[in-house]
């Protein structure tokens, strides 16, 4: 018998895209899946097109729920599932037609594979891939989860087993809006023996330009939302092993520059919160050393992380005085 997929979809507020969202795992080749379709107190259409496409095709469940965010949407859906193995989609993005079938035929027994994804925009799409199709050792599976956007730190391009999340009984933490991904990741690796790669695009990730912009990322006011990627670089730390020293150097890195993106947040959106920067100048000299080694992290991004491990409020009214030549760079760090 073939192995069945739980695949989990939370939906809030994303009408224009849905449809060929849904469409897109309706017509997947690999036939044996469940479709959890979480609709998190959507206010425009989207739940009424969750009951209409689940009428028409079985596999679909639809559970409507009040707004509580991608985390508790996700939390009720493995509550839910009954598959062998779990994808996690978004609602705004959309999967290649042999998505399922090659991620589960390059599992292959192991307990994580990743695959080659890519950005889309309206002028055209960013290619993401790391390499061939094959196994990929699990210092390389840290590195370009926490390092670079090659695997990348979402969930979203990878399949698991469902067996490994029930044992560990893991789920997103609710309290953190940015980096809960990561953390789950961390969390599920710790358990993973093995790990595989597909290096085919199989992911369609829609690329959010406004926020990509300086505008954009200026408007992103840092609050206790936004900056609550600090309590999962914390959280992080608890849970990866730092004995292995693979481990250890990837969160390293990742605590650099994760804490820079937030500080490059605050820059330009004129954040002033000294008890804030304390504790990502705190972030920035637990991994100085680790992120100034690393082939990974760019000769900007390393002359800031001495300035900020200096003095990161030092650096912060330099920035200020500065952005309005380095904005549109600031603006390109993302987390």
């Amino acid at each position: 018998m073939a192995s069945l997929i739980s695949i989990i979809v939370p939906v809030y507020n994303c009408e224009a895209y849905l449809e060929q969202c849904l469409r897109s795992i309706a017509d997947q080749g690999y036939p044996d899946f469940e479709v959890l379709l979480i609709n998190d107190g959507s206010t425009d259409c989207s739940g009424s097109l969750c009951d209409a496409f689940a009428a028409g095709d079985s596999r679909f469940q639809v559970t409507h729920k009040t707004n509580g965010g991608v985390s508790s949407a996700r939390n009720l859906a493995l509550d839910q599932i009954r598959g062998d193995y779990v994808v996690f989609i978004d609602a705004d993005d959309y999967v290649d037609a042999t998505f399922l079938s090659k991620m589960v035929e390059a599992l292959n027994d192991g307990d994580v594979v990743a695959c080659a994804y890519d950005r889309v925009r309206p002028s055209g799409s960013q290619p993401f891939v790391l390499g061939q199709a094959g196994p990929i050792s699990l210092e390389a599976l840290y590195e370009h989860t926490l390092c670079t956007q090659w695997i990348g730190g979402g969930c979203c391009n990878k399949i698991f087993r469902a067996d490994l999340i029930r044992q560990m009984n893991l789920r997103f933490d609710t309290r953190i809006a940015v980096g809960e991904d990561m953390l789950f990741l961390v969390q599920y690796y710790q358990r993973c023996r093995s790990a595989a790669y597909v290096g085919d695009v199989l992911y369609h990730y829609r690329f959010n330009e406004v926020s990509a912009t300086e505008a954009g990322f200026a408007q992103k006011k840092v609050n206790e939302r936004t900056a609550s990627i600090l309590l999962a670089l914390d959280a992080m730390a608890q849970r990866i092993d730092a004995g292995v020293g693979y481990q250890r150097q990837a969160l390293a890195f990742r605590r650099v520059r994760s804490a820079m993106r937030l500080f490059f947040q605050m820059v330009l959106s004129r954040t002033r919160d000294p008890a804030l920067m304390t504790v990502i100048e705190g972030h920035v000299r637990a991994g100085l050393q680790i992120f100034l080694a690393s082939r990974h992290a760019r000769l900007f991004e390393k002359l800031v992380a001495v300035a900020m491990a200096f003095s990161t409020w030092l650096t912060y009214w330099l920035a200020v005085a500065l952005s309005g030549v380095l904005a549109g760079r600031l603006a390109s760090y993302r987390t």
